[in-house]
């Protein structure tokens, strides 16, 4: 609705939309703890990831270059993953340390957290075969502008998860 308005108003834009922050990968509300990774979504919904650095990068170059970038919609993805494929690069990169996934069951969350609940349901129509080509062609298309584009396993690793305690 917001970028329908800019765009009937004639207002210059350039719209960046970001994916789930890999950031959230083990706050309170998507922990990672002894061995378990506890997710909004069934473990085999491939989820889109972005890290909000890399946000940054990417505004701050449309910022340098406005011209460049005035009239685009960019969705911000750097990784497509699942809640297993998570589970995956963590036992890898904990040296075979074996994480599972769960997911919040679903009548919880549409009990205590409609909204979230509404969003579960989308990721999971979405995040399931068949795939959209859409999602490979955005994070190729970030990956061009910004090549320090983080993965999943990547901003793991930065931020320490291979051998932070758990």
């Amino acid at each position: 609705d917001v970028e329908r308005y800019i765009m009937e108003k004639g207002v210059s834009h350039t719209f960046l939309r970001p994916a789930q922050f890999m950031d959230n990968i083990g706050q309170p509300y998507f922990p990672v703890k002894r061995g378990m990774v506890r997710g909004f979504v069934d473990g085999d919904v491939k989820v889109p990831y972005i890290a909000t650095h890399d946000i940054g990068g990417i505004a701050a170059l449309a910022f340098d270059d406005p011209d460049g970038f005035i009239g685009e919609g960019i969705t911000l993805i750097g990784d497509y993953i699942s809640g297993q494929e998570l589970c995956d690069i963590l036992s890898r990169i904990r040296k075979g340390e074996k994480f599972t996934y769960k997911a919040v069951p679903r009548i919880v969350m549409r009990i205590f957290a409609k909204e979230f609940y509404a969003m579960r349901i989308a990721f999971e129509e979405f995040g399931r075969p068949p795939f959209s080509p859409d999602v490979s062609s955005e994070i190729e298309k970030c990956r061009r502008l910004y090549p320090a584009l983080l993965s999943v396993e990547r901003y793991l690793l930065a931020q320490g998860f291979d051998s932070m305690r758990l």
